[in-house]
């Protein structure tokens, strides 16, 4: 049984996140590709994957995994 989602994450937060920190890609599509144990997926445009963290746990990992 995967953990529970301790983040909530939506299309909206995402739009929101790319306005703010990546405004040059703001005009591209957001959809919703999946969630794993530790991470929601969205699809960018046709180029970017989205990886965001659903528990507070994966955010460590993910820090380590940009390391």
């Amino acid at each position: 049984m995967r953990p529970k989602q301790e983040i909530e994450i939506n299309k909206s937060i995402v739009n929101q996140l790319i306005i703010e920190q990546f405004p040059q890609l703001s005009h591209l599509p957001v959809s919703f590709l999946g969630s794993g144990w530790d991470n929601m997926n969205y699809r960018l445009g046709t180029k970017y994957i989205i990886r965001i963290p659903r528990r507070k746990t994966a955010v460590k990992l993910l820090e380590n995994e940009i390391k």
